[in-house]
């Protein structure tokens, strides 16, 4: 969150349970919820675009589905 926007203040962070491909946690800011998603199975960053690109395709198409903001790189501070 930090390194994308370093200007939310983050009210609370809540861990959700380890998914099947990735660590999440709900982030509470001054505007809304936010989704942390880390992933822990294949962290190939074209693996991500891929994901991104469908995700706002079925958007497009009107299935209810997660809006991704941003793609961070991974790092080791994010864990796993």
């Amino acid at each position: 969150m930090k390194r994308k926007h370093p200007k939310s203040h983050v009210r609370r962070v809540r861990f959700l349970d380890k998914g099947y491909t990735s660590k999440q946690c709900a982030t509470e800011t001054e505007d809304r919820w936010l989704l942390a998603k880390v992933p822990q199975r294949d962290r190939d960053s074209a693996h991500l675009r891929r994901l991104v690109a469908s995700a706002r395709k079925a958007a497009e198409c009107g299935i209810p589905v997660a809006r991704y903001r941003n793609l961070v790189p991974h790092g080791p501070a994010l864990g796993g």
